[in-house]
């Protein structure tokens, strides 16, 4: 069966990355090592790339049926993250909201 729905845009891959720099950062000042969050036994500081490997990807490929965001449409990678948020705030006490527009154009002027 093909996949009619749209690929994600640029806009919602910029902002899948800075939320996953946003929840490294988060996690990282907060104390929450990934042992915390993903009871797992390895120490090691957050970045946006464990981020999305660890706890994105594997949501997505649950919901997209492959772990590619340059293959994911809108719906998916917004599905994908909102399970994860939801996740997140009920698991480890991390909330954080997706980035929009004005967030990420203010990134770029900084």
């Amino acid at each position: 069966m093909m996949n009619t729905e749209k690929q994600r845009t640029i806009k919602q891959n910029k902002s899948l990355w800075k939320w996953g720099q946003m929840l490294a950062d988060s996690f990282n000042n907060d104390g929450k090592s990934m042992q915390f969050v993903l009871s797992h036994a390895v120490e090691r500081p957050w970045n946006k790339d464990l981020v999305i490997d660890l706890l994105y990807r594997p949501i997505l490929k649950h919901v997209a049926g492959h772990d590619s965001t340059s293959s994911a449409s809108t719906k998916q990678l917004i599905e994908a993250a909102d399970i994860l948020a939801d996740h997140l705030a009920m698991k480890v006490d991390t909330n954080l909201p997706w980035p929009d527009r004005h967030s990420l154009a203010q990134e770029r002027r900084t």
